[in-house]
């Protein structure tokens, strides 16, 4: 689902943006409605809602022990464009 939410106002050039910026569209939209999941299928935007929810419950009690240590760049742009990632993707 990759690595960075979109996270602010939804307008169509926040959106195109975040694509711009990253190379592709967001898969989890955080606003001030809530958390949402985005794709072509439900199957995928379904998947994408319950990583962001995951991902967010680990931040939380990630905090217990001192709070989370991010990958840098280079380390996250290479888990995110790993031919074995691509592959596990289309499997999903």
């Amino acid at each position: 689902m990759k690595s960075k939410p979109f996270v602010g106002q939804v307008s169509e050039s926040a959106l195109k943006e975040y694509r711009d910026q990253h190379g592709y569209w967001p898969r989890v939209v955080s606003c001030n409605i809530g958390v949402l999941g985005v794709a072509a299928k439900e199957k995928d935007a379904q998947l994408a809602l319950e990583l962001a929810r995951d991902g967010a419950l680990v931040k939380q009690l990630a905090e217990a022990f001192g709070g989370i240590r991010y990958l840098d760049k280079r380390s996250s742009d290479f888990i995110e464009n790993w031919e074995v990632e691509a592959y596990r993707r289309k499997q999903v």
